[in-house]
């Protein structure tokens, strides 16, 4: 794990359900670390077509040293957008995780 070159920095939140007043879930985002660096690999765009709707798709890899508290139903905050986590590869040789995501289009 190189980290000269983990120059950008990342936050990565959790899904939480709170229940109001009346009974009714509703889905949040907790802040599980907000000073994560990283470095970032921009993979692809294209156009999607998603429920009948023309997206522009987006694929970013982050690199990290290796924690075991990432997994794949968070999701990662960068650059004022939000990345929806598709995988991550765990490698446990150079200390590091390769996490795979796609822009969540809102």
């Amino acid at each position: 794990m190189r980290a000269g070159v983990m120059r950008h920095i990342i936050a990565i939140e959790r899904p939480a359900v709170v229940r109001d007043r009346f009974g009714a879930n509703t889905k949040t985002w907790e802040t599980v670390t907000d000073c994560l660096h990283t470095d970032v690999r921009e993979r692809s765009t294209g156009i999607e077509i998603e429920n009948g709707d023309l997206t522009f798709g987006y694929t970013v890899d982050f690199i990290v040293r290796y924690t075991s508290q990432i997994d794949e139903r968070m999701r990662i905050s960068w650059d004022g957008r939000y990345y929806r986590i598709k995988g991550i590869d765990r490698d446990a040789l150079r200390r590091q995780l390769v996490i795979h995501t796609e822009i969540i289009n809102e």
